[in-house]
């Protein structure tokens, strides 16, 4: 959390419903509902040890709450009856119990591939079947076999990461009783592992009292040693610690995704051993809590015989899996949460599943075809049994055959067409579609331009790459993600002045050397208010020590590590004033204060959080006071403070600062007497030491006691600066027709001047800001405005509230709407252009919005260009992409950099994650992770148009090519008695999407380009015209289904014409075609056709385009040559290959039919292109004639 006083992420509601929707969760919002979100189940719930756990666990004693833990101390047999469960962890989905059945049920869960699973199954059904069931077979494995060596793949690398975890080898402090964990559900092995070869390869051996043990048998109540640089291998309760005062040092980046380290201390009960070795003669009871997914929520007490009190312990006393221990030697530290109950498994989640529109699309398309599909073999079987009830008895020469009755044959068509007509849904697009994804992806991580401070783009959901092209809303954070994270002092309000660096770069050293009170008090309270740790970095020189408490000075290579980068910048910038921070201890903080070395002893810490917002350190300086330092948001702390002569012109600062876009705090400070310490104390020291879910609230509620009647002391200013080409990047953004939402946790001014300075909001637009105290008006004016915008009415004060001036109390807003009210009344409705408008909401009234007026705020944001929600919380981000997803049914993107906007991310149909300054949380929880905010802008206008055309190509191109080559099957049937025998030789049916044509597709969806990537970053607009679902809709399959239906047409009567109807013969000396030769011509000419009907719909004729083409027609050739031989055995198709290609009819036939075909597809085009043509076809045209031959190459 940041503790700048303009950042309230995670804080409550200053006003608002008591009850917003809470939890994270998805469920469809409207007006007259709350927006919500459904919550996921996380993935160690669905895990069979941490249900085996909670109903098998012991039967707690009479003396035992059964809603708490017990953990005794070095009581390995007493814990043991407890049935912990073990320290594995897993994260895989398969095993090899239930890979194959497991796998195989996945593939089968999608449609399509029950669909084949079903034809196959019926192909083998004798007496069904036109054609042999291989020909049903062999692709079905093909594509289930892929999906299943791909998903395989997948989760070997996860199997290969838990491994790695769970045989890690830890040092542990050897048992002093003989107990073994239960087997079966309990215990990830039937014996412990031999850990003899890795305690050899460790750096530094283990104690004589200590064993080494691999991770996953690992005890709740065992004693680890952990070093400088491991990770945890449980959830630790720290018990001993190398540095001075018992405490350690922790990096939570690859839990929570923050890059500062987080400060863990001793527990009071162990924090006067020295030697480990006694830690085995602890003699006591941890009573904590049940598990919880909750992170830094951890409650609990130690019981000891030695102290009759109880002590409390905090989430300060324990460390988590998967964290780094740093700039702390080694710590001891007690397994209390195991395996699947550990913090990091309960919040171990599924990615949320998602699905991009043309998924969607294409879903509907395949149940609209197999509709159809189903009608046409039910019509087909009811016509083959009335045939056969009225023709089939005069039919002597079909045998048997025509001893069935009716119905028995409709009954057999079902599946018989079934079979035959199969093809009318293409297997091989799916597979399809899984290689050009993969490509599409591999073109952006080798894209150079895609770069951004050293980080390449990574694509982990490779199936929302077309859904890039058609993004309509942008949800982005601004801290770190819009600005760089980079803090730097800037500026300062004391003693009624501002003093800026940037103006005089030594004003803080002119006065600090002058003996200005006010100033160096506000440099001595900037050095030690704070939670910031001094560290050395990993390549400083070995056996320097990290923290230097006595040296005279710190060392040159120090570095400063704090909660958020306001408290480094602060901390930092304090050094260079003359307070230097040189070490910190768990009660001592040592500081070089204008030349003299100082030692502070902390007494307490009142910590921040969302709710406080501030932060206060009790300190007994070296003349023996108290004092207290406070810093903290500037809303918070004008109350706290005692009047004074710094009010007036520190409102007027703070302004000031937030209107040029920078991040405040207001430091105070206070002196204590000790008896009202020492009383204040004791009732901090009960609160802490408290049990229950008010155990916070009591904590905040003793703390808020001390900070009041607190002496102003001054007001910093940080600016935080703008991402490199971020106004550029926005500006092509909303010119491609994106709309942009900023949700925040900063100030209002603050959030304003961002969108100022980086072109989300410009000096023509008319902002209008939302301030709501109930429901009620909620309601009233968002009607006022929204009857403003449409009726063109400009209200007076709307000027001024538009203008960056100091903002009116709330009661303006009401004043505003009776004045607009009368203004409705007095003018009549008048056409006028209104000018851009742009909106900001804070997070209080966005609460009213969200709970119950959300339609009619989305109605005013459709006429916004920019709209900015300042002071949100995470849980208000997630529910704001909610509500927009929902309302308007847009697709939205949402990018941030930090934890809190992991949410966000997940909750849009998109999500994007920069690799930021407060980690790579939301980088690795993203869809796409990338270097820097102007990398969007290439991530859309080019790669995400591009993956758009390409994937809609091909998704076309395979329907078109199933659908025409099936319709043939269907012809011929009239002419079969409908008695479902095939017309295409099984191996052209079986190899026709697998080989013939599945290469060129695939090509076109890898290297298509519409348009030069040149001409779409000059055009971003055209960036637009894709919106909506262009290139793939139902009247885009209805066009391609007709042109299918006429192509096919044209194939088969013209071949029926000119083989059977004009010529008596097709040879000259009255040879005859026979019916392998006509459905060869057939399946010769439809492969002709689909390939160059390929090239028509290809804007793009590359080198690997062409071969892709060529490579179809030589397959053929090969396949007519060898289906006769012995390798395919099907000698009824011997001698067809050289009918072929010995007849004219057969070559002139190709040129006629083709040209009638063609016909209608070329009169539409030229149609288009001259009369409807749209802004691509005339960019188009613009490149040919700037590039007669343009070099394309691959983004």
């Amino acid at each position: 959390q940041a503790y700048s006083g303009d950042r309230a992420e995670g804080g409550k509601h200053r006003r608002g419903p008591s009850a917003i929707s809470q939890g994270t969760s998805r469920s469809d919002g409207s007006s007259t509902a709350p927006v919500k979100l459904k919550s996921k189940p996380s993935h160690a719930d669905a895990q069979i040890f941490r249900k085996a756990s909670t109903v098998f666990r012991h039967k707690p004693t009479a003396d035992e709450d059964p809603g708490m833990r017990y953990i005794t101390f070095n009581d390995f047999a007493k814990n043991g009856k407890r049935l912990f469960i073990s320290n594995i962890l897993k994260t895989t989905k398969y095993n090899a119990l239930n890979i194959i059945p497991k796998s195989i049920f996945e593939q089968f869960k999608r449609v399509s591939n029950f669909y084949f699973l079903c034809v196959c199954i019926v192909s083998f059904i004798p007496g069904v079947s036109p054609t042999s069931p291989i020909t049903n077979l062999l692709p079905l494995i093909f594509v289930v076999g892929f999906g299943m060596l791909r998903d395989v793949y997948e989760d070997s690398i996860r199997y290969r990461a838990d491994r790695k975890g769970n045989l890690a080898p830890v040092v542990m402090v050897t048992r002093n009783s003989t107990y073994s964990a239960p087997k079966g559900l309990f215990s990830c092995s039937s014996k412990p592992i031999d850990m003899s070869k890795a305690a050899a390869d460790l750096p530094r051996p283990p104690p004589p009292f200590c064993e080494v043990a691999a991770a996953q048998d690992l005890l709740v109540g065992d004693i680890v040693k952990i070093h400088k640089g491991e990770t945890f291998p449980a959830d630790l309760m720290v018990l001993m610690s190398s540095e001075e005062g018992g405490v350690c040092y922790v990096s939570t980046a690859n839990l929570d995704g923050e890059s500062n380290l987080k400060r863990h201390t001793v527990i009071e009960l162990t924090k006067d051993i020295t030697d480990p070795s006694t830690l085995t003669d602890v003699q006591g009871e941890i009573i904590c809590q049940l598990p919880d997914p909750a992170l830094h929520a951890f409650q609990g007490q130690v019981v000891s015989p030695e102290n009759p009190s109880p002590m409390p312990l905090s989430s300060d006393n324990l460390v988590l899996r998967g964290c780094i221990l740093k700039n702390t030697d080694y710590i001891f530290a007690m397994v209390v949460y195991s395996g699947y109950d550990t913090k990091v498994a309960l919040n171990m989640r599924d990615p949320p599943s998602k699905m991009g529109q043309v998924e969607y699309m294409l879903n509907k398309v395949v149940l609209a075809l197999f509709g159809l599909l189903f009608l046409i073999i039910v019509a087909y079987s009811l016509v083959a049994g009335v045939l056969q009830k009225n023709n089939a008895k005069e039919m002597w020469y079909i045998g048997s055959y025509g001893q069935d009755s009716g119905g028995t044959v409709s009954a057999k068509s079902l599946g018989t067409f079934f079979i035959l007509f199969a093809t009318f849904i293409p297997i091989s697009l799916f597979v399809s579609l899984e290689f050009v994804r993969v490509f599409q992806a591999g073109f952006m991580t080798w894209d150079r331009n895609m770069e951004a401070n050293g980080n390449k783009i990574s694509v982990k959901a490779t199936n929302l790459n077309e859904m890039l092209g058609n993004v309509q809303h942008i949800l982005s954070d601004k801290t770190g993600t819009l600005t760089d994270n980079i803090m730097c002092y800037v500026a300062c309000s004391v003693n009624n002045e501002i003093l800026d660096i940037r103006e005089t770069p030594t004003v803080m050293q002119d006065k600090v050397a002058a003996g200005d009170e006010g100033v160096r008090l506000l440099v001595r309270a900037m050095g030690l208010c704070h939670s910031v740790v001094p560290e050395v970095p990993e390549d400083a020189e070995e056996g320097q020590e990290p923290i230097a408490a006595g040296s005279e000075s710190a060392p040159k290579e120090i570095e400063y590590q704090g909660q958020s980068p306001d408290e480094v910048t602060l901390v930092t910038s304090a050094r260079d004033f003359g307070v230097e921070l040189l070490g910190r201890t768990l009660d001592t903080i040592t500081v070089n204060e204008f030349g003299v070395q100082k030692e502070y002893k902390m007494l307490a810490e009142l910590e921040f959080n969302s709710d406080r917002k501030r932060m206060s350190m009790i300190f007994r300086d070296p003349e023996g006071k108290i004092m207290l330092y406070c810093k903290g948001a500037d809303s918070i702390m004008m109350p706290l403070m005692k009047p004074g002569p710094h009010e007036d012109s520190l409102h007027e600062h703070v302004h000031n600062f937030a209107v040029k876009g920078l991040r405040t705090l207001v430091f105070a400070y206070k002196e204590l007497e000790t008896a009202e310490y020492e009383m204040w104390f004791s009732k901090f020291q009960e609160a802490r030491g408290s049990i229950g879910d008010d155990r916070n609230e009591k904590v905040d509620e003793v703390s808020a006691v001390l900070e009041t009647d607190m002496q102003f002391v001054a007001c910093t200013a940080v600016e935080d600066k703008l991402q490199d080409r971020c106004p550029e990047t926005i500006q092509a953004l909303r010119d491609a027709g994106l709309r942009l939402w900023v949700l925040t946790g900063d100030k209002r001014e603050t959030a304003e001047n961002i969108g100022y300075s980086a072109n989300l909001i410009d000096r023509r637009m008319r902002v209008f800001h939302f301030t709501f105290d109930s429901a009620e008006e909620c309601e009233d004016i968002l009607h006022e405005h929204i009857d403003i915008v449409e009726r063109g009415v400009y209200v007076p004060d709307q000027e001024q509230e538009s203008s960056n001036a100091p903002k009116k109390a709330p009661g303006h807003t009401r004043k505003q709407s009776a004045i607009g009210k009368s203004l409705r009344k007095i003018f009549k409705p008048r056409p006028k252009e209104f000018a851009e408008i742009a909106c900001i909401i804070d997070g209080p009234s966005l609460a009213y919005v969200l709970e119950s007026q959300s339609e009619l705020f989305m109605d005013f944001a459709d006429k916004c260009k920019t709209v900015v929600c300042c002071r949100v919380t995470p849980l208000q981000k997630a529910l704001v992409v909610r509500m927009v997803r929902n309302l308007r049914n847009a697709n939205t993107l949402a990018v941030g950099d930090g934890g809190n906007d992991v949410s966000m991310i997940q909750e849009a149909h998109i999500g994007v994650g920069i690799y930021g300054r407060e980690g790579a949380q939301a980088a690795r929880a993203a869809d796409y992770a990338i270097g820097g905010f102007r990398i969007l802008e290439r991530l859309l206008l080019v790669h995400g148009r591009y993956a758009y055309v390409r994937t809609c190509l091909t998704i076309i191109m395979s329907f078109y090519k199933n659908l025409q080559f099936t319709l043939l099957q269907m012809y011929f049937q009239y002419f079969a008695f409908f008695s479902g025998v095939t017309l295409h030789n099984q191996w052209t049916i079986s190899l026709f999407n697998l080989l013939l044509t599945a290469v060129s597709p695939v090509v076109v969806g890898v290297l298509e380009k519409d348009l030069l990537e040149s001409t779409l970053s000059a055009n971003p607009g055209i960036y637009h015209s894709n919106l909506g679902g262009r290139l793939f809709n139902f009247a885009v399959m209805a066009e391609m289904f007709g042109y299918a239906l006429w192509h096919s047409f044209c194939i088969f009567f013209g071949w029926y014409c000119a083989m059977e109807g004009f010529t008596p013969s097709a040879y000259l000396n009255g040879k005859v075609l026979g019916l392998h030769a006509f459905a060869g011509a057939n399946s010769s000419l439809s492969l002709f056709i689909v390939l160059s009907k390929f090239m028509l719909m290809a804007h793009t004729w590359t080198w690997l385009f062409l071969i892709s083409i060529a490579i179809g027609y030589i397959c053929l050739v090969i396949l007519f040559a060898v289906t006769p031989t012995s390798l395919l055995k099907d000698y009824a198709q011997s001698g067809v290959l050289y009918q072929l290609v010995t007849c004219p009819v057969y070559w002139l036939g190709i040129v006629l039919i083709s040209t009638v075909a063609f016909l209608p597809d070329f009169i539409v085009l030229m149609y288009r292109r001259i009369f409807k043509a749209d802004k691509v076809m005339i960019l188009q045209e613009r490149e040919n004639r700037e590039h007669p031959n343009p070099s394309l190459s691959c983004p």
